[in-house]
């Protein structure tokens, strides 16, 4: 009987982009499904006098949709938007670590970045969703009482800051995971895996600021 023949890294890369891809593309499913519910329930906008007091606090330019859909409908619009805007976001992540890691001279290729993306990246953007969903699922009818002093200056600083709580910090410490992953791969120096792991992290809350209201 014939020996096996050796398994490839760039195989091996190949397979594991259905891995990646069905990590990827189930999160995006399941976001749109939560974004179907909470538009069946007109979870967005809120009621007059609390969305007063949301654009009081975080400003309007934050609270309303940066494309001109009425409001209303939005969340129907996220539950439609939302798969294909997470894989382009996934795709667009890698193929800018790509293009930095030919500028740094590189040696790892595309696939190699989807799959860095998707499985050492990804993990802390779904993390990030669903600590945001259980918080406005579990806190959202504190929110208001809140934001009006009901609990203290503590607790309103503490819901003021939530979103930064809830994305910034584990998608910085997603950019930290790919910078990692990123220096082992390639042998870049510190820095320059640094500003793949960062150039990720912005793309990724860039889509978030843009779409999640």
């Amino acid at each position: 009987m014939a020996a096996p023949m050796p398994v490839q890294p760039g195989g091996m890369e190949m397979r594991n982009i259905r891995l990646s891809l069905t990590l990827v593309s189930v999160f995006a499913v399941l976001l749109a499904i939560a974004y179907l519910i909470s538009y069946l329930n007109h979870d967005y906008p809120p009621p007059p006098a609390e969305w007063q007091v949301w654009i009081q606090t975080w400003g309007k330019a934050w609270m309303e949709p940066f494309i001109p859909i009425p409001l209303a409908t939005y969340r129907l619009f996220l539950a439609g938007a939302i798969i294909p805007g997470v894989l382009l976001a996934w795709t667009g992540m890698a193929a800018a670590g790509r293009l930095l890691s030919w500028v740094f001279r590189g040696k790892a290729g595309f696939p190699q970045y989807l799959n860095r993306v998707a499985l050492n990246f990804f993990p802390f953007w779904i993390l990030a969703a669903a600590v945001d969903f259980l918080y406005m699922g579990f806190v959202g009818p504190y929110i208001l009482p809140a934001l009006n002093m009901a609990y203290g200056p503590l607790a309103r600083e503490l819901v003021y800051a939530a979103p930064m709580i809830t994305y910034v910090i584990p998608l910085s410490a997603g950019g930290v995971c790919i910078a990692i992953t990123i220096h082992a791969m390639e042998g870049f120096a510190p820095w320059k895996a640094a500003i793949i792991g960062g150039v990720n992290t912005c793309l990724a809350l860039a889509v978030i600021t843009l779409l999640v209201r």
